[in-house]
């Protein structure tokens, strides 16, 4: 589960760039209503040209994924349930990925982290989405944003993941709305609360929808 904690201290360095894109195996977009937080964000990101980042496989046993399990080794949540996600030794932005479930409606999603040592994270990217078929191995390329590497990756259901965005950039949207807040120890603070009130509520919400995944 997501510490609360983690959130507050590196909120300030996460960008509100649009989070998310979409991708489709089987030529599909999907639901906007769950994807994104306004028209304009979803239009900008299902044209043609982003439906082809998540790609089919056969195999695990191409260059830089020969180390990679053959069976699930992950437990996401009852939302999720089990998959397999594993990254390209010569590539930090590629995966190979499957889950056990089939899903043709709402979608998953996985964000690129970075995990510190004490167990705190922050995203690097945007989120890449997919509908899957149970059991079909699939190779996935991570967005990274930022120069720390992919350690992590936060998997999560497309319909909790606005709402997890929104703890992510709550603190910066605080402080984006008090101009001269940094310089202001009462106005730091009261941003603290805010983006503890916001993760709060989305852990409760969806804690079963996540989760963070160290690689």
């Amino acid at each position: 589960m997501i510490r609360l904690f983690l959130l507050f201290t590196i909120l300030f360095q996460v960008s509100c760039d649009t989070p998310m894109r979409t991708r489709d195996p089987f030529g599909k977009p999907l639901s906007d209503t769950t994807l994104s937080q306004s028209e304009e964000d979803v239009d900008s990101f299902l044209s043609d040209e982003n439906l082809d980042d998540v790609n089919s496989s056969d195999t695990l046993n191409s260059a830089g994924f020969d180390t990679c399990p053959s069976d699930y080794q992950y437990y996401a949540g009852d939302q999720i349930g089990y998959l397999l996600l594993c990254q390209s030794s010569q590539e930090e932005v590629s995966f190979k990925m499957k889950l056990k479930s089939t899903d043709l409606d709402i979608g998953t999603c996985f964000v690129p982290v970075h995990i510190r040592r004490d167990g705190n994270s922050f995203k690097l990217g945007i989120a890449e989405c997919v509908h899957n078929e149970a059991g079909k191995l699939y190779d996935m390329r991570l967005t990274k944003e930022r120069s720390e590497s992919i350690n992590g990756v936060m998997v999560i259901k497309a319909n909790a993941l606005n709402p997890y965005m929104q703890c992510m950039s709550a603190k910066v949207d605080y402080m984006n709305a008090y101009p001269g807040c940094q310089y202001n120890s009462s106005c730091m603070q009261a941003a603290q609360n805010y983006a503890y009130q916001v993760c709060s509520s989305f852990v409760s919400h969806y804690r079963n929808y996540y989760k963070q995944i160290r690689l």
